[in-house]
């Protein structure tokens, strides 16, 4: 008996073909996908460069404003003392208001009586020189302009002399609350030379000073005034 052969043809699919036609496909897919619809809102990215250089100047501006507000508050709280003089000043010159003062450096002074010269005093004598600055506890500085009579106050030239001008300072600024300072070293009110005078113009508020204040209309006072 004649055996009956059966013929069998095996075939293998290409896993690369398979992945041809997803792709294809997917890409048919793709091309007949409606187009997304873009937005019309801007975003941080596609910004518009002048947008950009106004919103950098805006914060410049805001910087600036601000520091000015804060150094004007620091400013005013620091010098309120002397800025309310200023006010009161002006205030009464819009009124009319005439300082009394003026009416007193315009009275003739006395002429004052000159005392004898006193006989030289022998060499074997001689005092030695002071190192203090002696003055009559009437001395004062009349400024009318300003409406000031101040008290003129003496500092030991002795830290001056030896050049400690920490120390000077300290004695300046203690003297300060007295009065105005006649600077030790200058020429006194009536001799030949510079005199010089100095005073706060403002100074802390918290400063149990009297005289923090006594310049602060000093910008006021105009050539050919009359300073007593």
């Amino acid at each position: 008996m004649k055996k009956r052969e059966e013929i069998y043809h095996l075939h293998i699919d290409d896993p690369t073909d398979a992945a041809r036609a997803h792709a294809a496909h997917v890409s048919h897919e793709v091309k007949h996908a409606p187009a997304p619809t873009i937005s019309e809102t801007p975003t941080p990215k596609n910004r518009k460069p002048h947008s950009k250089t106004r919103a950098f100047i805006m914060d410049k501006l805001e910087f600036v404003a601000v520091s000015v507000i804060v150094f004007l508050v620091i400013f005013v709280v620091m010098n309120w003392q002397a800025l309310l003089i200023n006010a009161q000043h002006y205030w009464d010159v819009w009124r009319g208001f005439q300082s009394p003062l003026e009416q007193l450096v315009e009275q003739k002074a006395p002429t004052p009586e000159k005392l004898p010269t006193a006989s030289p005093i022998p060499s074997s004598n001689l005092i030695p020189p002071l190192s203090l600055e002696v003055y009559p506890p009437d001395m004062r500085l009349i400024i009318p302009r300003i409406n000031q009579n101040v008290p003129v106050v003496g500092v030991r030239n002795e830290n001056l002399i030896a050049r400690k001008w920490n120390d000077l300072e300290a004695d300046i600024q203690n003297s300060l609350r007295d009065g105005v300072i006649h600077y030790p070293g200058t020429a006194l009110p009536g001799d030949g030379g510079n005199v010089v005078i100095t005073g706060h113009s403002s100074y802390y508020a918290w400063d149990p000073g009297r005289f923090k204040d006594v310049f602060a209309l000093l910008h006021d006072v105009k050539m050919g005034d009359r300073v007593v």
